[in-house]
């Protein structure tokens, strides 16, 4: 008997409902900081890595446009991605208080722990998936139930995969996501578990 071959699955992303239960549960989690963080996330699609390292001097904001300016390990500009007005105002907000945090004139991050350096990945992990828990976005079953599913990458999937089922073009895409080629955006055009199941459960003849 022939074996076929496994279709690969769209990395693992939150649908639109989802995205807007994590969005209300930042806005009300009590942190301009944590909020800013984020709704960058969610909409910049950023790495988690790219966010920690942020400097308040790579992004820019105004009333109707905002940029991030990711820059590569030697400090040059590896891409910039516009802001969404949601992100603008969350960042404004954030950036208002900042000065008064503890170690804001003594480093340029961005985003500063409560020791008032620079707020370590371990730390961005952590926050996205508290805000998903509060979210109600958890396993419902497995070794992992009752625990948050939303981590950075999560949000970035989330990014990519809103972009191209609005229609955005691919190489846009692959562009604001740092993609080297367009092949590793494809991966977000691919149907995933819920979508296979949705279809299943909606497209088919009853009885009923």
């Amino acid at each position: 008997m022939t074996r076929e071959r496994f279709t690969p699955t769209a990395p693992q992303s939150l649908d639109e409902d989802e995205q807007r239960r994590f969005i209300r549960a930042a806005n009300r989690c009590g942190s301009t900081r944590n909020t800013a963080l984020a709704l960058l996330l969610l909409y910049t699609g950023l790495r988690v890595e790219e966010v920690q390292a942020l400097d308040v001097d790579d992004v820019a904001t105004s009333a109707r446009r905002g940029k991030v300016i990711v820059r590569d390990g030697k400090g040059h500009v590896y891409r910039e991605v516009p802001l969404h007005r949601s992100a603008r105002t969350a960042i404004r907000a954030w950036r208002d208080e900042r000065p008064t945090h503890r170690g804001a004139d003594q480093t340029p991050a961005l985003f500063l722990s409560r020791r008032g350096d620079r707020l370590r990945v371990r730390a961005i992990r952590y926050i996205v998936t508290e805000i998903g828990a509060a979210a109600g976005l958890i396993h419902e079953s497995g070794p992992h139930a009752s625990t948050s599913r939303v981590h950075p990458h999560t949000l970035r999937h989330s990014f990519a995969t809103q972009l191209l089922r609005n229609g955005i073009d691919i190489v846009i895409v692959a562009d604001v996501m740092g993609h080297a080629t367009v092949d590793t955006t494809r991966s977000y055009t691919r149907s995933s578990e819920t979508d296979r199941a949705h279809a299943i459960e909606h497209a088919l003849i009853t009885d009923e």
